[in-house]
């Protein structure tokens, strides 16, 4: 029963990582980089910005697909060690 609780949570922060990088990768990028020209924003069209450049909305929005990410590798361990 434990192990099965800890495998929907594990399926759960990585299809939410995975959503959260999705979102910042392909979102609206008014939302997500800071105030710049078209130009800018559009050098950064086929990649992701940087930090310095991602607004509070976006940094909130990449350190939760960082927290995500670190949750699921600490599930997989511990499923991990539990076979």
């Amino acid at each position: 029963m434990y192990d099965t609780i800890m495998i929907l949570a594990l399926l759960l922060f990585i299809n939410s990582a995975g959503g959260f990088y999705i979102y910042l990768r392909f979102g609206p990028r008014k939302l997500v980089m800071v105030h710049m020209s078209k130009e800018e924003h559009n050098r950064y069209h086929e990649r992701l910005p940087p930090i310095t450049l991602l607004s509070s909305f976006g940094r909130k929005l990449a350190l939760l697909a960082c927290v995500s990410i670190a949750i699921s590798l600490l599930l997989f361990s511990n499923l991990l060690l539990a076979i």
